[in-house]
């Protein structure tokens, strides 16, 4: 674990540095040649030729397999059960709780307290379109800021959005103390269907505060930007079609479908450009 240094950073990464005397370098993991490590590179891959590991893929898990209160092992989506003498459950926020319920257990706040980051996404078209945008790495800077909690706001410098567009950037703000609370339950006890997930962001007043103040920050941020790039802003704010716009917002959240990333799209973006 180290922090990245100049020669990994685009041109929104390098801009905010300069810009924000309180940015600073995101820390990656690496392996032990300097690449980019992946918890596959690090763990899995090390581990594949012991005798005791058996990888299984394409393997969807139904449900758990129980003995009274003790889990026993799992059954596969296509019927096969597989015995363990310990079951350790990895699928993710969203799956986890689905394949408890599942598998019967539906004690009080199991698919409940789910959270999320909302985020508001500035969109930058680079002058200079990004080096190598399939080999550099999208964030190597970021700006943590404090609005009623310790580094409760942060400001992210994504070089690389998407690979296809070398000259699209992103500032992207997100509130980092979350109040809100969500949920997971079933819309079938069918494994191949997702679970009916509802984030409830901003429902919590606290958190919808915070996300405005994400927006001056944002552009406070952008602004350092373009006066130490020497560029300019566009002479207006756009708003992105429907389609680029639940990609990037998609690409932005890492995670599910786009419906989910939908209400981090409602406000018209701001759009900069940066050398």
């Amino acid at each position: 674990l180290r922090a990245a240094t100049s020669m990994e950073s685009g041109p929104v990464a390098r801009a905010l540095l300069v810009a924000e005397s309180s940015a600073e370098p995101a820390m990656l993991t690496l392996t032990a040649d300097g690449r980019r490590a992946s918890v596959n590179d690090v763990y899995l891959e090390p581990a594949r030729g012991r005798p005791n590991l058996t990888v299984r893929g394409d393997s969807l898990v139904d449900r758990v397999l129980l003995e009274g209160h003790r889990a026993v092992g799992v059954r596969l989506a296509d019927g096969t059960e597989i015995e363990a003498a310990t079951v350790i459950l990895c699928c993710g926020a969203i799956h986890s709780p689905a394949l408890v319920l599942r598998s019967g257990i539906d004690l009080v706040g199991v698919g409940q307290g789910l959270q999320d980051h909302p985020s508001f996404p500035l969109a930058m078209h680079l002058r200079v379109p990004t080096a190598d945008p399939l080999g550099r790495l999208a964030v190597t800077a970021m700006l943590r800021a404090t609005y009623r909690e310790h580094h409760d706001l942060q400001l992210v410098a994504m070089d690389v959005v998407d690979p296809l567009s070398p000259s699209l950037g992103l500032l992207l703000g997100a509130v980092m103390r979350v109040h809100s609370r969500g949920s997971v339950t079933l819309a079938s006890p069918d494994p191949t269907l997702d679970p009916i997930v509802d984030f409830e962001m901003l429902t919590d007043e606290r958190d919808f505060v915070a996300r405005c103040e994400l927006r001056p920050l944002s552009r406070s941020g952008s602004r350092s930007a373009w006066r130490c790039r020497r560029s300019r802003p566009l002479s207006r704010t756009t708003r992105p079609t429907p389609r680029s716009g639940c990609r990037w917002a998609a690409t932005c959240t890492r995670s599910a479908p786009v419906e989910w990333a939908r209400p981090m799209i409602r406000w018209p973006w701001s759009t900069a450009v940066v050398e």
